[in-house]
């Protein structure tokens, strides 16, 4: 038979289709996998030959699937962890936050989870459990400006804890004038708090860990104060240890302080993802949110420079 150029691609190779596109034929065949297996006469002969292919499906099916983080996954990517579900029962439980999608082609409203789920049940919580009121008014500020419709939080003063503003230094030219602020601000807590408390250092590559790591450690070595390089996210080390981590592995973590370094590179890198990003960072930590800053301040969050500080003496 003749090859059909118009059609066909002669030489087909793997960066002829991209991941979202796999995402869709995945999708296709595991729904036409549960259109077969929700037949009963089809199930009922599942041990015969024929249907073998769908007997070795069966072993992937889940009495419930857990989704968590849903918010990062495209509605098709949903749709393949729900196909995923038993046929008869169907059940499949997602948690996330609209507000903290991380990926350019994560779901952005309840209506795209509405049109996989036909009899989702929506459950909101919408109360802060472990932010001061001085971070939650700036996670709300961050919430209102940015690019999508998010609802900001809503909550009581007198439910939050009094803490201290966002600390921020601008135009910290070389890593160590990064590193002798975020050293001079960690020693502030230390001196507030009586101790070290959970600490993270977010920096914009997996090779930064290393590398700012090494710099704070030494910066901090005369207070005796431990810096620990978390690899690939690994939560590392003891609770009175500073740790650095890749700014991806953001997800999932929970501190007393945060720093972000470089924020400026951060808004290069990643300009749609930035003021998530922050959203979430900042979501983090309970009392203490810090940044540095190469120039000055990115244009996109210049409306948050009233609530930084420069140190919190």
């Amino acid at each position: 038979m003749k090859n059909n150029s118009s059609w066909y691609i002669n030489d087909f190779k793997n960066e002829n289709i991209n991941d979202l596109e796999i995402d869709i034929i995945i999708l296709s065949i595991l729904k036409s996998y549960n259109q077969f297996i929700e037949r009963q006469d089809i199930f009922n002969k599942i041990d015969e030959p024929v249907w073998s292919p769908l007997k070795k499906i069966l072993t992937l099916y889940k009495n419930q699937v857990l989704i968590d983080e849903a918010t990062d996954f495209s509605s098709v990517q949903l749709a393949c962890m729900s196909a995923l579900s038993n046929p008869k029962i169907k059940s499949v439980f997602l948690c996330g936050d609209l507000n903290q999608r991380l990926t350019n082609w994560g779901i952005k409203t309840t209506d795209e989870l509405e049109k996989i789920f036909s009899k989702l049940e929506i459950k909101k919580l919408d109360i802060p459990y472990r932010q001061s009121k001085q971070l939650h008014d700036f996670s709300n500020q961050i919430i209102k400006n940015m690019d999508e419709n998010f609802v900001p939080i809503k909550t009581h003063s007198e439910d939050l804890f009094e803490g201290v503003s966002p600390s921020l230094i601008t135009n910290a030219i070389t890593k160590e004038q990064e590193v002798d602020w975020l050293a001079e601000r960690i020693k502030e807590i230390e001196n507030f708090v009586g101790k070290i408390p959970s600490t993270a250092v977010f920096v914009n590559s997996e090779d930064q860990v290393q590398v700012i790591g090494e710099l704070l450690g030494k910066a901090l070595e005369k207070y005796n104060i431990n810096v620990v390089p978390c690899f690939m996210g690994q939560t590392t080390g003891q609770d009175n240890d500073v740790r650095v981590f890749d700014i991806q592995h953001i997800k999932g973590l929970e501190f007393e302080s945060v720093f972000f370094v470089s924020i400026d590179d951060l808004f290069i890198k990643n300009p749609e993802l930035f003021d998530k990003y922050l959203y979430v960072g900042v979501t983090r930590a309970a009392n203490y949110f810090g940044c540095t800053c190469k120039r000055e301040l990115p244009k996109k969050i210049e409306y948050l420079e009233p609530f930084f500080e420069s140190d919190w003496r």
